[in-house]
Protein backbone atom coordinates (compact mmCIF):
# COMPACT_ATOMS: atom_id res chain seq x y z
CA UNK A 1 0.00 0.00 0.00
CA UNK A 2 2.59 2.36 0.90
CA UNK A 3 5.27 1.23 -2.33
CA UNK A 4 2.94 3.54 -4.62
CA UNK A 5 4.08 6.51 -2.52
CA UNK A 6 7.37 5.73 -2.01
CA UNK A 7 8.15 5.55 -5.86
CA UNK A 8 6.36 8.47 -6.56
CA UNK A 9 8.08 10.29 -3.80
CA UNK A 10 11.61 8.92 -4.86
CA UNK A 11 11.00 9.62 -8.94
CA UNK A 12 9.79 13.38 -7.91
CA UNK A 13 13.37 14.06 -5.53
CA UNK A 14 14.92 12.55 -8.91
CA UNK A 15 13.27 15.28 -10.95
CA UNK A 16 14.36 18.14 -8.23
CA UNK A 17 17.85 17.26 -8.08
CA UNK A 18 19.81 15.77 -10.91
CA UNK A 19 23.18 16.35 -9.30
CA UNK A 20 22.04 13.52 -6.61
CA UNK A 21 20.90 10.92 -8.97
CA UNK A 22 23.43 8.18 -6.93
CA UNK A 23 22.28 9.53 -3.23
CA UNK A 24 18.66 9.43 -4.52
CA UNK A 25 18.51 5.98 -5.95
CA UNK A 26 20.68 4.43 -2.63
CA UNK A 27 17.66 6.15 -0.73
CA UNK A 28 14.73 5.12 -2.78
CA UNK A 29 16.62 1.19 -2.27
CA UNK A 30 16.10 1.97 1.59
CA UNK A 31 12.40 3.10 1.30
CA UNK A 32 11.77 -0.30 -0.32
CA UNK A 33 13.88 -2.47 2.13
CA UNK A 34 12.13 -0.42 4.57
CA UNK A 35 8.05 -1.02 3.80
CA UNK A 36 9.24 -4.81 3.48
CA UNK A 37 10.95 -5.04 6.95
CA UNK A 38 8.38 -3.05 8.27
CA UNK A 39 5.53 -5.42 7.10
CA UNK A 40 7.87 -8.42 8.30
CA UNK A 41 7.93 -6.86 11.66
CA UNK A 42 4.18 -5.94 12.09
CA UNK A 43 3.54 -9.99 10.55
CA UNK A 44 5.50 -11.01 13.62
CA UNK A 45 4.08 -8.95 16.60
CA UNK A 46 0.22 -10.07 15.74
CA UNK A 47 -0.97 -13.36 16.43
CA UNK A 48 -3.05 -12.90 13.29
CA UNK A 49 -0.37 -11.02 10.89
CA UNK A 50 0.82 -14.42 9.66
CA UNK A 51 -0.08 -17.99 9.47
CA UNK A 52 2.48 -19.68 11.41
CA UNK A 53 1.81 -17.09 14.04
CA UNK A 54 -1.66 -18.86 14.81
CA UNK A 55 0.14 -22.69 14.46
CA UNK A 56 2.34 -21.67 17.29
CA UNK A 57 -0.63 -20.74 19.32
CA UNK A 58 -2.18 -23.48 18.41
CA UNK A 59 0.97 -26.05 19.08
CA UNK A 60 1.30 -24.00 22.40
CA UNK A 61 -1.98 -24.50 23.60
CA UNK A 62 -1.73 -28.13 22.51
CA UNK A 63 1.19 -29.23 24.37
CA UNK A 64 1.64 -26.71 27.33
CA UNK A 65 -1.79 -25.68 27.89
CA UNK A 66 -1.22 -22.23 27.29
CA UNK A 67 -3.98 -20.27 25.78
CA UNK A 68 -2.66 -17.34 23.66
CA UNK A 69 -5.48 -15.20 22.29
CA UNK A 70 -6.70 -11.74 21.24
CA UNK A 71 -8.13 -9.36 23.47
CA UNK A 72 -11.58 -8.92 22.98
CA UNK A 73 -13.02 -5.94 22.28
Amino acid sequence: MVLPLFTKLARELEKGDRDRTGEIEKFSKALIFGIGYGGTIGGLGTLIGTPPNIILAAIVNELFGIEISLPAG
